[in-house]
């Protein structure tokens, strides 16, 4: 998947913009549409693309997880009946029989192996359903990839973030409000491929910021790249 840093965090910021030269600085939108307009409409396609990759990605991960279920449909229940009319078998034969002298052991020996036969015959049903449930539980894993989803019990989520990318994180207040999107998942890391290379901060809605680029604006209510000051007029162009 192609990695490139985009103007705004999400499309709706950049149509803001958009819609924002549009509405006040005409001139530039006509007279140098391939300077203001065109980087715009590329950043939008390219969210929208890394958008539909992701929707791919859980595409799969149904298809993947369908399969397995309609496999965990067929595996049907154990012989129950069959171990517990075994078991009867042999309450009533030993309660039945005056001693051990003439008793049938075959008959008592046949009745137990049955009930091991449903026991052996039940942990490979169960051991199936486990391999199932597992493989559901790898793609799960594999579309969740490093995001972080889930929060276990008592996880400073937050502050082993603050501490793993302390040397990148951007000044505060930006910082403060990265972290907040982080640990509510509406943005992920994407880890550095070298040693030393900063990581990238991937917002929900495709965009893509160097994490010590990254900046907020609360204007317009949207993440930035350090060096790009977009308008604070855009937020007015969204529809409520």
């Amino acid at each position: 998947m192609e990695y490139r840093q985009t103007r705004f965090s999400d499309v709706c910021g950049t149509m803001d913009e958009l819609k924002r030269l549009w509405e006040e600085e005409r001139d530039k939108v006509f007279k140098g549409p391939e300077n203001c307009v065109e980087p715009l409409l590329e950043d939008a396609l390219f969210m929208l693309s890394r958008m539909n990759e992701r929707l791919k990605e859980y595409r799969s991960f149904v298809e993947e997880v369908r399969r397995c279920i309609e496999l965990m449909e067929k595996v049907e229940e154990a012989d129950l009946e069959g171990a517990e009319k075994a078991a009867d078998f042999i309450r009533s034969y030993v309660k039945s029989t005056k001693g051990p002298e003439g008793a049938e052991f075959e008959k008592l020996d046949d009745a137990a192996e049955s009930i091991r036969s449903v026991a052996n015959d039940q942990e490979s049903r169960l051991r199936t359903c486990k391999e199932l449930a597992l493989k559901i539980y790898a793609s799960f894993m594999k579309v969740k990839g490093n995001r972080k989803w889930l929060l276990e019990e008592g996880e400073d989520l937050k502050g082993n973030l603050e501490k793993k990318y302390q040397a990148w994180l951007p000044p505060e207040p930006h910082k403060e409000k990265i972290l907040e999107f982080l640990v509510k998942s509406r943005a992920y890391v994407i880890e550095a491929s070298q040693p030393g290379e900063q990581p990238t901060v991937r917002f929900e809605d495709g965009g893509l910021i160097p994490m010590s680029r990254v900046r907020w604006d609360p204007d317009i209510q949207n993440f930035y790249p350090a060096g790009f000051k977009p308008s604070s007029t855009g937020r007015k162009y969204r529809p409520e």
